[in-house]
C-alpha cells in the first residue's frame, strides 16, 4: 500500500489537523486566533469588500466553500446507496439497519435534552456575566441537540474494520447506519440550524431550484463533464447564502442529478462498465474524494482550536450522549426491528452493541454542527471538546470488543 493511501485510509489529515488546532491554540492563542480569521480581502484594493457580509478568511474558506465538496462526496455514498444494486435498496433489506439510525439519532438527542434540562443549562450558562456585567450568552443550550446526532463514518469505519476485519457483516451494517445518519443530520441541518441573525427568506430557494433544473436537464442531455454541474452547485450555493441557509449544502441538490448508471452486478459488459466509470457522479467522486480527505487537515485545524479550559459540564454531557445514546439507541431499535422480522443479517447482539459503540465516534460532522448551532465561544469550545472526546469511543469500543471475544474476520486472499 503506497503512502499516500495509508495517509487517506487512516484520515490522518484530519487527526493532524485537530492535533495541530489544540497543541496551537493553547500555546499561542493570538496567532492562532489571527491566521484563522485573516482577511485575505486586506491586500486587495477593494479591502472593504466581502462575499454576503463574511470576511474572506480561513474560517469562512473551509466552513462554506470547502464543505460543500465534503457534504458533495457524502451525497455521492448516499445517492449510490439508494441506486440499483446499492446497500439500501431494495429497501426491505435495509430496515434494520435504518431502524438502529432512527434508534442512534433519538437516543442521543434526548439524552442531551434531558441533561440539559436536568442541570438546567440555561440558567447556568446565562447566569455568567462579562466584565460590564451582562450576560455572555443569550441562547439556548438545547440548541446544540443535533450535535449528538453526528457519526463520522471515516473514522467510524477505520476503527470497525480494526475490531471486526474486512469481511465481517459488521462493516457494511455501520456504513448503512452512517449513510441514513448523515442523509438525516443534511436535513436537520438545512431545516434547523438556519443563522438567527438573518431570517429566512424562502423566495431566494427559487435559485436552488433554477440550479437543480438545470443539473436535471444536462443528466438528460447525459453531459458528463463535472465542470458543467459545478455551474449549477454556485448557483445552488449563491441561493443557499441569499435564503440564509447553510450553503455546503450546494452539491447536495446537485449530485443525484449527476448522470449515473445504476450500480450493475457482476454480469455487467465491458460497455456498461466503461458507462459507469466515466459517469459524472462517479468522475466528481474520483476527482474529489483525495482533495477533500486532504482538505480535512484544514477543517481540524480551523475548527479544533479549542482551549483546554474550555472543558465544562456541557463537554461532558455531549460526549456522554455520544458514547452512551448511539449504542442504547442502535441496539434498541435493531433489536425491535429484528423482532419484528428484519433480521439483522448474521450480526450477533454483541457485535450490534459494538456496532453502536463505534457510531458513537463524531468527530467531522459534530464539530460542524456545532460551528452552526451556537453563536457564541463560551458554547462552541465545550461543545467542539466533547465531540473531540468522542474519538475515544473508538477505542473504548475496542477493548469491549476483545473483552466480548469478538475476533476479526478478514477476506481471503488467492
Amino acid at each position: 500500500m503506497g503512502i499516500v493511501n495509508i495517509v487517506f485510509k487512516y484520515s490522518l489529515p484530519l487527526i493532524l489537523g485537530v492535533i495541530t488546532a489544540l497543541v496551537w491554540i493553547n500555546f499561542d492563542q493570538e496567532s492562532y486566533e489571527h491566521i484563522i480569521n485573516y482577511n485575505f480581502f486586506i491586500h486587495f484594493p477593494w479591502d472593504n469588500m466581502n462575499i454576503f457580509g463574511y470576511d474572506l478568511s480561513l474560517h469562512f474558506i473551509v466552513n462554506d466553500i470547502f464543505m460543500v465538496f465534503f457534504f458533495g462526496v457524502v451525497s455521492v455514498e448516499i445517492v449510490s446507496a439508494f441506486s440499483k444494486g446499492g446497500s439500501l435498496n431494495p429497501f426491505s433489506q435495509a430496515v434494520n439497519p435504518l431502524f438502529g439510525t432512527l434508534g442512534g439519532i433519538l437516543f442521543p438527542v434526548g439524552l442531551f435534552l434531558l441533561s440539559c434540562q436536568f442541570f438546567d443549562l440555561d440558567a447556568f450558562f446565562m447566569s455568567q456575566k462579562d466584565a460590564l456585567g451582562n450576560p455572555l450568552i443569550t441562547e439556548s443550550v438545547q440548541n446544540g441537540w443535533g450535535i449528538t446526532m453526528a457519526t463520522d463514518i471515516a473514522l467510524a469505519w477505520l476503527f470497525a474494520r480494526y475490531i471486526f476485519g474486512s469481511a465481517h457483516k459488521a462493516i457494511p451494517f455501520l456504513l448503512l447506519l452512517a449513510i441514513g445518519d448523515d442523509a438525516i443530520g443534511l436535513i436537520v441541518l438545512a431545516i434547523f440550524y438556519t443563522n438567527p441573525d438573518k431570517p429566512v427568506e424562502p423566495i431566494y430557494l427559487l435559485l436552488v431550484v433554477v440550479a437543480m433544473f438545470y443539473s436535471y436537464l444536462l443528466r438528460q442531455k447525459r453531459v458528463k463533464s463535472v465542470w458543467f454541474y459545478m455551474l449549477g452547485a454556485a448557483v445552488a450555493w449563491v441561493g443557499l447564502e441569499m435564503t440564509h441557509v447553510h450553503p455546503s449544502l450546494a452539491l447536495v441538490f446537485i449530485v443525484p442529478f449527476m448522470t449515473n448508471p445504476d450500480i450493475l452486478h457482476f454480469h455487467e459488459t465491458e460497455k456498461d462498465l466503461s458507462e459507469r466509470v466515466n459517469s459524472a457522479i462517479h468522475v466528481f467522486e474520483r476527482q474529489y474524494k483525495y482533495p477533500v480527505e486532504a482538505g480535512l487537515f484544514f477543517f481540524g485545524l480551523v475548527n479544533a482550536g479549542v482551549k483546554f479550559s474550555s472543558v465544562n459540564i456541557l463537554t461532558f454531557i455531549i460526549f456522554f450522549s455520544l458514547f452512551l445514546g448511539k449504542p442504547l439507541g442502535i441496539f434498541t431499535m435493531s433489536f425491535i426491528a429484528d423482532k419484528l422480522g428484519y433480521k439483522l443479517g448474521g450480526i450477533r447482539y454483541r457485535e450490534l452493541f459494538i456496532i453502536g459503540l463505534v457510531a458513537g465516534i463524531g468527530l467531522t460532522v459534530a464539530l460542524f454542527m456545532t460551528q452552526v448551532a451556537y453563536t457564541t465561544n463560551v458554547l462552541r469550545e465545550p461543545a467542539k471538546m466533547g465531540a473531540i472526546m468522542s474519538i475515544s469511543v473508538g477505542f473504548i469500543a475496542f477493548v469491549c470488543a476483545r473483552s466480548l471475544g469478538i475476533k476479526k474476520e478478514e477476506e481471503k486472499k488467492d
